[in-house]
């Protein structure tokens, strides 16, 4: 019979040494797990093993690595079971709980989904403005109706660019700015904001991996919903089916938003991506975690912009179906 040992090999140190064997560094098995220190979260240096690994453990909520797959599938978390049954669920996981890290600095009111809704029309106006002041103006309003917008840098390989999930009874939105444009900034907020609306907040939405995207009736809602919100129905037969920079700088004008929103649309329709990119702007997930926006007469975020766009008629693009998680568009 084997002797018992007399002494307790602590997680962290347990981790270490396998490191030791394995030579892999802290920097190496945070790359392994998608984190790296733009993400904010590891705080240890480069080199100190140790720390690196609780901290990663930490985020985690885990004692350890082998803990991970058992802890997520068996969670009264709906949403963490989720994703521990996808792939890459580590980096996912990583992903997620960053975000959540941001939610926990914060108390936001309850949830208010009629709320939610009326203020869908106001934030597309805010696209006409740099976008590290807009997404500030738009994480504000939605912060009022009881909704969080997390930026959290992409996690190298997942090419996952929102997610949208439940988190303390609220929803949670984030976004990775995995395409750095602005269209695609605005495009998914709303898409995201559709899962908010439309559907089962028990699930975990992930919007970017064609691999989670096959068939998803869930996914092909929220892409209805975000681009019937950006232009409304009245005006879907105006995005032009041709290279035509004027027609899209009219729309966009008539509309109330940025250029880049329509061509976005445009490109869309005709699957032709290869113009109009002067009509987009850069935006890094750093610049616009960062901004702080100017107040403003009436509050943050409500200030004059110009023209102002249309009410988009019903900006519901599909509702529960008597209280179940079925829906219709």
């Amino acid at each position: 019979m084997a002797a018992e040992p007399t002494y307790i090999v602590t997680t962290g140190d347990y981790i270490g040494e396998w490191m030791e064997d394995h030579q892999v560094t802290g920097a190496e098995l945070a790359r392994r797990l998608g984190v790296t220190r733009k993400h904010g979260f590891i705080t240890a240096e480069a080199r100190d093993k140790a720390d690196t690994v609780r901290e990663l453990l930490s985020l985690l909520g885990v004692g350890s690595l082998a803990a991970f797959s058992p802890a997520w599938q068996e969670s009264a978390v709906s949403y963490r079971r989720s994703a521990a049954g996808r792939r890459d669920a580590k980096s996912i996981a990583v992903w997620l709980r960053l975000a959540e890290r941001q939610v926990d600095r914060d108390e936001l009111p309850r949830h208010d989904a009629a709320m939610l809704e009326q203020a869908l029309p106001s934030l597309r106006a805010p696209t006409l403005e740099d976008p590290a002041v807009a997404i500030q103006e738009a994480k504000a309003t939605l912060r009022r109706c009881g909704t969080a917008l997390a930026l959290v840098p992409a996690v190298p390989g997942l090419r996952i660019h929102g997610a949208t999930h439940w988190y303390q009874r609220r929803p949670l939105i984030q976004l990775s700015l995995l395409f750095k444009s602005d269209d695609q900034l605005w495009f998914t907020l709303f898409h995201e904001l559709g899962h908010v609306l439309l559907h089962d907040p028990e699930g975990l939405y992930l919007e970017g991996d064609p691999r989670e995207r096959d068939a998803d009736e869930a996914e092909e809602q929220a892409d209805h919903f975000a681009s019937r919100l950006l232009v409304p129905e009245q005006y879907r037969t105006r995005p032009p089916r041709r290279r035509n920079r004027q027609d899209i700088e009219q729309l966009a004008e008539d509309l109330g938003v940025a250029p880049s929103i329509v061509l976005g649309q445009a490109q869309r329709l005709t699957r032709d991506y290869g113009w109009g990119h002067a009509l987009r702007r850069a935006v890094e997930t750093g610049a616009l975690a960062s901004h702080q926006p100017p107040e403003r007469a009436g509050g943050p975020g409500r200030g004059h912009r110009g023209p102002t766009p249309p009410r988009p008629g019903p900006v519901h693009a599909g509702r529960r179906v008597d209280g179940s998680n079925r829906f219709v568009v």
